[in-house]
């Protein structure tokens, strides 16, 4: 998620929130972007610096086999979630998926981390902290514009990842923006293309932090053609039938399209 909304908009508008006075069709329909462009592209992201969250994650969850996750409430962001994730290995380590600080007793009930993968360049969050005090290596996107430091390794579209990840290009916030497929878990890591509100439903990020909000919805719909279950996502808890979620999102915003409107007369 971009680094500080707060900073890039007053007041700020976050993801899966609502405005003052706003409902959540209203709000969906805001956040959908559905063909149009986004008032300020990614203008908003560019203005504000990477920062690493001051906000620490006292425990981290086993949602599934071989992946953990927890969550911050970001001040950066407004106070929303900031979500990570670490998937197993084979040799017996883990993988950390765009981390946001852990209590340090949490990280050690961890496998010991083998490296730090980030899907995008706006969740360095406490990467190069990591990679100090573990001595493991960062992977970020080949086409990553430059990065607070230099990562040691560069991903490409379609690379299988340490943890058995495969880097899926899902544009629409940036061109070099990722998701990450864990085939033999049935299970997806989503970066800044939705949000969670803890309810079991989606929202999309609002449109103003994404290059492009109608390849963003291009993402979410191609999304259902691949093979998982649990959705993870940076931002918010993760979805047992993600799909299912996504399906949702999708319908109200094609019930919203084709719903007659006042000028109708109907």
């Amino acid at each position: 998620m971009p680094g500080a909304y707060a900073a890039a908009q007053a007041p700020a508008r976050m993801p899966g929130c609502a405005e003052a006075g706003e409902d959540r069709e209203v709000r969906e329909e805001r956040e959908a972007g559905e063909g149009g462009e986004a008032r300020e592209t990614g203008e908003a992201r560019e203005a504000c610096a990477v920062t690493e969250p001051v906000e620490v994650a006292e425990r981290a969850e086993l949602v599934a086999e071989g992946i953990w996750y927890w969550q911050i409430r970001n001040a950066a962001i407004g106070g929303a979630i900031s979500s990570s994730h670490a998937v197993a290995t084979d040799d017996g380590g883990c993988v950390l998926v765009d981390p946001v600080r852990l209590a340090d007793e949490a990280l050690a009930a961890l496998r010991p981390p083998r490296a730090i993968l980030l899907d995008t360049k706006t969740h360095q969050r406490a990467a190069w902290r990591y990679r100090r005090e573990l001595g493991v290596e960062v992977w970020l996107p080949e086409d990553a514009p430059p990065a607070d430091e230099e990562p040691d390794r560069r991903f490409s579209e379609d690379e299988p990842l340490p943890g058995g990840l495969l880097a899926l290009r899902t544009p629409g916030p940036e061109w070099p923006h990722y998701s990450f497929l864990l085939e033999s878990r049935r299970a997806l890591i989503c970066s800044d293309l939705l949000a969670g509100e803890g309810d079991g439903e989606l929202v999309f990020v609002p449109p103003e932090f994404h290059d492009d909000p109608a390849a963003t919805r291009r993402s979410v719909e191609r999304l259902l053609d691949l093979d998982f279950e649990l959705l993870c996502l940076d931002h918010g808890p993760p979805l047992r039938d993600g799909k299912a979620a996504i399906r949702r999102l999708l319908a109200r915003g094609r019930r919203r399209r084709h719903a007659p409107s006042r000028a109708d007369g109907r």
